[in-house]
């Protein structure tokens, strides 16, 4: 069926079905060996054995939030649900032949392993193709820097140079791009040149580090970082190619916006979305139908194919998910979740790293002496390169800064909606920027 047709159906979604009271209490209700997932077929299929029908309203939308409750991509999920399968075959054909049960059961968990085999494809498949064509576009150059300019009368770097070298530095850059939110599909090409710029600072600053025989050169290191960027970009053109997505988040200003009165009118929204391209829409529900809202999604979801976030914005709670394959995250700031904490994390050892390389420079400042002195707890993890003005409750925990993220003196007021922001929108390059944000 169409989903714009109306008819009869074997089953229905659990997020919303209407059924009388006397059908319910006369089948049983739901059946409680079904944690979650598959109480709605069983429940359908209880509802079609009883003499009735179930029948799909197409005229009549609603608005889900799918994957509050568990996070899709996750083999938690991915086992609860098809165990929700077995147990709704063994209760209904119990009484066929054993073969039969264990070919049904032996085809939910290949489709299990194949869901999540799928789901972690999405992240991996990205991170493999841009660690192995990195390699060999840094390999197509040190073959030529060697016959052209290194070993030109003759000659080769050692055996381990190609061996060791260049996969390690494969996995390096790959690692640590994606550690910095460049793989993410929503990354925009700010996010990606700032990561770029931050791992091959710390490439460039750690090959002084090296032993003299591992000092093959430094305008090598500068080149395969080069390299593996386009294979990045590579990767990347030819995935979103496929999946008909765009090669970037596409902003033109505004990161996101507001529907409502005194904000975006919700007359000819996906219009306005198209070429202004807000990476979040909010909607407000107390000053619109449900029906309007929901239309303009599916107007926007069919105009824009980067995808668009949708949060609804309630008086104390904001709603919504980002995709179907994560549990919503709406209502935290970046810096409540673990992802965005640990690429913060990662940055400050990354930042460790090259002001040890670039100690000597550092002493000429007093900002880097500062910096200086703080290596050892910033390692340690006891406190943090970049921090709040005035922490408080309102904040993700976090550590103490040995700087601020913004200069200058602020009143309490504005501290307290600096810092908000700041936890809100953190990305790599407001870290960088703190740092030299003095007289550095």
């Amino acid at each position: 069926m169409s989903p714009e047709e109306s008819g009869y159906v074997d089953a229905h979604c659990g997020a919303w079905m209407l059924m009388r009271g006397s059908v319910l209490q006369e089948i049983g209700g739901f059946d409680e060996a079904f944690f979650m997932y598959g109480e709605d077929i069983d429940l359908s299929y209880r509802v079609l054995q009883a003499g009735y029908r179930n029948y799909y309203l197409a005229d009549r939308p609603i608005l889900h939030y799918k994957g509050e409750s568990t996070k899709h991509a996750s083999w938690q999920y991915i086992k609860t649900f098809h165990e929700a399968m077995a147990i709704f075959a063994n209760k209904h054909f119990k009484g066929q032949a054993l073969a039969y049960r264990a070919l049904i059961s032996l085809g939910i968990y290949a489709k299990g392993i194949a869901t999540l085999t799928r789901s972690w494809g999405r992240i991996l498949l990205p991170f493999l193709l841009t660690l192995l064509l990195g390699y060999l576009l840094s390999d197509g150059v040190s073959t030529y820097w060697e016959r052209n300019h290194r070993y030109v009368e003759g000659g080769a770097y050692p055996e381990r140079f190609r061996l060791v070298f260049l996969p390690l530095f494969a996995v390096f850059w790959t690692v640590s791009m994606a550690f910095l939110g460049a793989f993410s599909k929503s990354a925009s090409l700010r996010r990606v040149l700032s990561a770029f710029f931050i791992t091959s600072g710390v490439l460039l600053a750690g090959y002084a580090f090296l032993p003299m025989d591992w000092r093959f050169s430094r305008a090598l290191v500068a080149l395969f970082s080069l390299g593996h960027l386009i294979g990045f970009f590579l990767v990347r053109a030819t995935i979103s190619a496929r999946g008909r997505s765009g090669f970037f988040y596409r902003g033109y200003g505004q990161a996101e916006a507001h529907v409502g009165s005194e904000k975006w009118p919700l007359d000819r929204l996906a219009l306005r979305v198209l070429h202004l391209r807000p990476k979040t829409l909010y909607f407000h529900p107390e000053e619109h139908s449900y029906h309007g809202m929901i239309d303009a999604m599916a107007a926007i979801s069919s105009l824009v194919p980067d995808g668009v976030r949708f949060r609804m914005v309630y008086p104390n709670w904001t709603l919504g998910s980002d995709t179907y394959s994560t549990a919503s995250e709406s209502g935290q700031l970046a810096l409540s979740q673990s992802t965005i904490r640990r690429q913060k994390r990662i940055l400050d050892l990354f930042i460790v790293l090259a002001a040890v390389c670039c100690f000597p420079l550092l002493l000429w400042t007093d900002r880097g002496r500062r910096m200086l002195s703080y290596l050892s707890a910033v390692l340690l993890g006891r406190m943090t390169w970049v921090g709040y003005h005035a922490p408080g409750v309102h904040l993700p925990p976090l550590r103490p800064g040995v700087f601020q993220h913004g200069p200058g003196t602020f009143t309490t007021e504005i501290a307290y909606e600096s810092d908000l922001r700041y936890a809100e929108n953190w990305r790599p390059e407001l870290d960088v920027y703190a740092l030299f944000g003095g007289s550095f």
